[in-house]
Formats: structure tokens, sequence, C-alpha cells
């Protein structure tokens, strides 16, 4: 039965025959990208704009990486992609939608953006004024499959106010607040 079962996810007229005597669907079919297989990539692409206005080259917002079997294993960087990746695609319905307020107030919108800003601050360059996000679509490994950008966000000023320290032994953490109220 496993063997008829395995045979039965091969695609094409090979093994049609299996399905054809299968008019009870007793042997399972299962089509793990059903109904549409993913064709497509969606990706964050992010650049600076300097104090004088003129922008960075588009960068990748998390860098391809290459795997290695230790990756199969323990791959602590997969959750900061994973949350990039479904912020990404957190966005999509309301880029359809094409409602502006909607996505600036979302909460995809809001983590990709705080996480541009994050990594404009650590490069901690005095010229570095803004941060924009793109979102795109694209063939993924398919290079004969032209980009698509289906959304660029608005450019975002830098804050150049430096964090505010930690509370030192003496002071109580619930006096220091943050410009949103929560603790820091």
């Amino acid at each position: 039965m496993l063997t008829i079962t395995v045979l039965q996810q091969m695609p094409g007229g090979a093994y049609a025959r299996i399905r054809a005597k299968d008019s009870a669907a007793l042997i399972p079919m299962w089509s793990f990208f059903a109904p549409r297989p993913a064709i497509h990539d969606y990706e964050p692409l992010h650049r600076f704009i300097r104090c004088d206005g003129q922008p960075t080259p588009w960068m990748h917002t998390i860098e391809p990486q290459k795997r290695s079997l230790l990756d199969n294993i323990w791959a602590p960087q997969r959750r900061l992609r994973k949350s990039i990746f479904d912020m990404t695609s957190d966005l999509l319905p309301l880029i359809q939608e094409r409602d502006v307020d909607a996505i600036e107030t979302g909460p995809a919108y809001i983590g990709l953006r705080d996480y541009v800003l994050r990594l404009a601050r650590e490069r901690e360059d005095p010229e570095i004024a803004a941060v924009q996000f793109l979102v795109t679509l694209h063939g993924g490994y398919d290079e004969s499959v032209d980009p698509e950008i289906l959304f660029i966000s608005k450019a975002h000023q830098l804050d150049k106010t430096p964090p505010t320290p930690p509370p030192t032994a003496g002071e109580s953490p619930a006096s220091e607040r943050g410009r949103d109220g929560l603790l820091l």
C-alpha cells in the first residue's frame, strides 16, 4: 500500500492507471503545493537616504545565505528570516486592496519599518537621514522572470535621538517610560 501511495504522487500519465482504478479514493493523494504551486517569491528590499537626499542602491533586507548541514539541527537565524517573510506576506492582501492607511498602520508594515530603521541605526552612519523599503515579486531561482515591484514605502526619517539609558540600581523602572508608554 505504501508503494502504491508513493507512486500515486508522481505527476504525469504513467500512474494515471492507478488513479483511474481508484474510484473510491482509497489511495491517498497528497499535493503539498495544491491547489497552485508557489512559483514566485516575495522579498523586501530597503535603501538608506542620505542627508543630501541621495538614496543608496536597494539592498536585501535579509541577505541570502548558503545553508549547511548544521542548519537542519541548529539555525537560530531562521527566526528572523521567517519573521521578515511573514511580515512581507501579511502586507500582500493590504497591498492588493491599495488602502495606504491600512498598510501604514498595520503591524506588518510597522514591523518592517522598525527593522529597517534598526539596520540604519546599527550602521552608525551620520549621513543616513531616512530609510525606505519595498516589496518585490520575483521568480526566486528562475532568473528568466523579471522582478515586479508591488509596493514602495514612504521615506521614514531616522530618529537621531540617542536611546534612553537603562535605569541605575537606585531608580525604579516604573518611572522610566518610552515614547510609546511602554517600560524601557
